[in-house]
This record gives C-alpha cells, structure tokens and sequence, in this order.
C-alpha cells in the first residue's frame, strides 16, 4: 500500500511541478528592478513582469484595515496568450491598467528577446496624459534568463 501510495504522490508531483523550457526568471537590463516571470502549460503562457518604484506620501487603504504609506510602491504587469515553438505573443495590461500591450517574445537558452508591436492607451492613462508609448522602446530588449 504505501508503494502504491508513493508512486501516486511521485506522478501528481510530477505534474503539479512541470517546469517548460522557457520557464524561468529573466532580467531587465535597461532597469535592474524589472524582471518577467514566464511560465508555460503546454502552449498556454503566462508573463509578469514585477517591479518596484519609490513613492511620496502616496496612501494606500485597505477597507477594514487602514491606510499607509508606503516608501516603496511594488507592482505587476500581467499578459498571457500562447507559445508556438521558441516565440509567444502575450496580451494584457501595463503600468496599472493605463496601457493595453501586446508582446512578442523569442526565447533561446539564455535570454528572451522581447518587442512591443502594439501599445495602446486606456481612457484611463489618456485623460491624465500618460504617455504609454514612452515606457516601450521601439527596439527589442533582450533579457537574460537569471533563473
């Protein structure tokens, strides 16, 4: 019983900790601070990138909880869509819902190198005069895989 029992645990940990070729952590060399968490589950991807900027008496309050201010504000940007081989094309938001974006993304061994063919603006970013075009540059930016 307890072989049948070890082996199940064996397959479903198997599973549960399937790890896809391209999964890993990668760094932004334009910011140090910015990396991008890529995971796979079969052609199925998802990407967020985790960052943290400093703030100035920005109050941040939680019903039930409180209000604080933070020194440090630390955020995400979630995208998702699919893979095809070593290249993803990745949808969703930036930089707090103010940017809508899509990714391509070319993965090698030891990097990814990401463009940004579509950056657009929410209502959002647009009427407090957000320039989502100024977070991407028109150039790829290869990220090194660091995990």
């Amino acid at each position: 019983m307890k072989k049948i029992l070890l082996a199940l645990a064996g397959a479903l940990c198997s599973t549960v900790f399937a790890v896809g070729q391209y999964d890993g952590i990668y760094q932004n060399p334009l910011d140090n601070n910015y990396y991008l968490s890529v995971h796979t589950n079969g052609t199925a991807m998802i990407v967020t990138g985790y960052s943290s900027m400093p703030t100035s008496g920005l109050g941040v309050t939680m019903t039930g909880v409180g209000t604080i201010r933070p020194n440090a504000l630390d955020y995400f940007d979630l995208l998702n869509g699919l893979i095809n081989g070593n290249a993803a094309t990745v949808s969703g938001n930036y930089a707090f819902r103010g940017c809508q974006v899509t990714a391509n993304i070319v993965f090698t061994a030891s990097n990814a190198t990401v463009t940004f063919p579509i950056v657009q603006q929410s209502a959002l970013a647009s009427s407090q005069g957000f320039n989502c075009r100024a977070l991407f540059p028109i150039n790829a930016i290869v990220f090194p895989k660091i995990f």
